[in-house]
């Protein structure tokens, strides 16, 4: 096990990500990787569920997405991701979640950048 703490972006909780991984740098690498696989289809059907306008399809994939990004180091986009959901509940139409699942959307893509160059740290 590999157990060297590198620097991580300062745009990630190290709390959260020591108390999730306890300093194996291997595990978090893996999980980063999977996140960096898994995360752009998921988020992809999240977009056409939205562009749908089947608020329930929508909101199912929205909690489907929200736990991915506290397992990187980003809960403030998981409590974006938990106050869509909710919204999903009080809105009459998908398109009064536009402004926030386009705050959830920029982030992912940032979030995207930050983990490539983690991963790519990981490997070195």
């Amino acid at each position: 096990m590999d157990n060297r703490q590198p620097e991580l972006n300062s745009q990630l909780n190290r709390e959260i990500l020591d108390e999730l991984y306890d300093g194996d740098m291997d595990h978090m690498a893996a999980v980063f990787e999977q996140f960096l696989q898994t995360s752009p289809p998921m988020f992809a059907e999240a977009e056409a569920r939205f562009k749908s306008g089947d608020i329930t399809s929508f909101r199912q994939q929205v909690h489907k997405i929200k736990p991915i990004f506290s397992f990187v180091g980003k809960p403030d986009l998981t409590e974006l991701a938990e106050a869509i959901e909710k919204q999903c509940h009080t809105v009459s139409d998908v398109t009064e979640l536009n402004t926030l699942f386009l705050r959830l959307s920029q982030g992912h893509q940032f979030l995207i950048k930050i983990i490539e160059n983690e991963v790519g740290s990981f490997n070195h």
